[in-house]
């Protein structure tokens, strides 16, 4: 399980997006209690792109708001069903903040690795990445991914994200320049202090 970003999905409710390299139904237990996670969904659908609408529920049975300002824990769980007598799993344990931002709500997503340049966060680096940045500065395109981990975007590790990193990232594609500095190839936490983040 990979890619795991959540996103503001209305004023009320987050949704949280990830990849499996397997076909797999998906689930996602949550809750503001870890030892309790007393909500749940799923979309029983086997697919390699998943998404899950996080939302409290009414009295009523119905959707209600998630709280702002509060930490939310969930449980992702992909179920590979190829093998009916066998079935396989795959799951990621995370939290996040929904927390008010002027008259929107952002999700916060905590400890988040990732690879440097890998914009999109598809798992790896090719010219959608450079582009994607582009569009996020300019076209405010996929921004809450973008805002989510702007560390992935910095691929010339200067501390900040600009067009030159689409042209740092264009120039190691096509022209044989030096490759991203940690962390890459492999997933990981960024081992250079600064203000930009993943999570």
């Amino acid at each position: 399980m990979q890619h795991v970003v959540t996103s503001a999905n209305s004023a009320s409710g987050a949704r949280i997006f990830w990849k499996t390299n397997k076909f797999g139904d998906a689930y996602a237990e949550y809750g503001t209690d870890p030892n309790n996670l007393n909500l749940n969904t799923n979309d029983i659908h086997q697919a390699l792109d998943h998404h899950l609408d996080l939302f409290e529920v009414h009295e009523n049975g119905g959707p209600a708001s998630l709280k702002p300002d509060t930490v939310y824990y969930f449980k992702l769980k992909s179920v590979n069903k190829e093998d009916k007598d066998n079935p396989e799993e795959a799951t990621y344990d995370g939290k996040f903040i929904f927390e008010p931002n002027g008259e929107k709500l952002a999700i916060q997503l905590f400890d988040k690795a990732f690879i440097r340049g890998d914009a999109n966060f598809d798992g790896k680096i090719d010219l959608t990445d450079p582009i994607f940045v582009l569009n996020a500065l300019f076209k405010g395109v996929n921004s809450n991914i973008f805002h989510s981990c702007p560390d992935a975007s910095d691929a010339n590790d200067d501390k900040r994200v600009d067009i030159s990193d689409a042209i740092y990232t264009l120039r190691y594609l096509f022209s044989g320049e030096a490759q991203p500095s940690a962390p890459f190839p492999e997933a990981g936490d960024d081992p250079t202090e600064d203000e930009l983040s993943c999570g």
